[in-house]
């Protein structure tokens, strides 16, 4: 049995909130895509808003075989890695797509598919890495990676110009 709570695990805690804040931000990144699709694709709202609910349908279904057969037939180092690697050549897919149903299959499909395999095994190891709060430590660390990945981008963004007002 492997020693919970000691050692590697809270580098492995930490590794996971970076991959987490990596996700996350590609997801959140969706809705300036949306305009950057719509644009280079000249596609309707309605079939760029597809885009969404096809990642989460097949990052819903993805999860569930993942989290039940996946880490039982493979080591989850193995499955992060598979997804990680298959994520990246999914991004390339996605770059040279040359209309909207590639980019449904490419960014929709295939990205969500390997990122639910990477991002499912995370959650998976954190859980089993450490002890009884185990729930606990898997909450404070999506809490984290949303917390600390929210606060620097926010560094980053352009503040609004104000205009003064006169009162008079």
């Amino acid at each position: 049995m492997v020693p919970q709570d000691t050692g590697w695990s809270w580098m492995v805690l930490i590794g996971a909130s970076l991959q987490l804040m990596l996700t996350i931000g590609i997801l959140k990144s969706s809705g300036i895509l949306f305009v950057a699709f719509q644009e280079r694709f000249d596609s309707s709202a309605t079939t760029t808003s597809l885009l969404s609910t096809v990642q989460n349908l097949t990052y819903g279904v993805t999860a569930m075989f993942v989290m039940t057969i996946g880490v039982k037939l493979t080591t989850c180092r193995n499955l992060v890695f598979l997804g990680t690697l298959l994520n990246s050549a999914g991004f390339i897919i996605t770059s040279k797509a040359v209309s909207i149903d590639v980019l449904l299959l490419s960014y929709g499909v295939l990205n969500e598919l390997f990122q639910c395999v990477s991002v499912a095994c995370t959650f998976y190891i954190v859980g089993c890495l450490h002890d009884v709060t185990g729930n606990y430590v898997v909450s404070y660390h999506l809490l984290g990676s949303i917390v600390i990945l929210g606060g620097i981008i926010m560094l980053f963004l352009p503040r609004p110009k104000t205009k003064e007002i006169e009162i008079t």
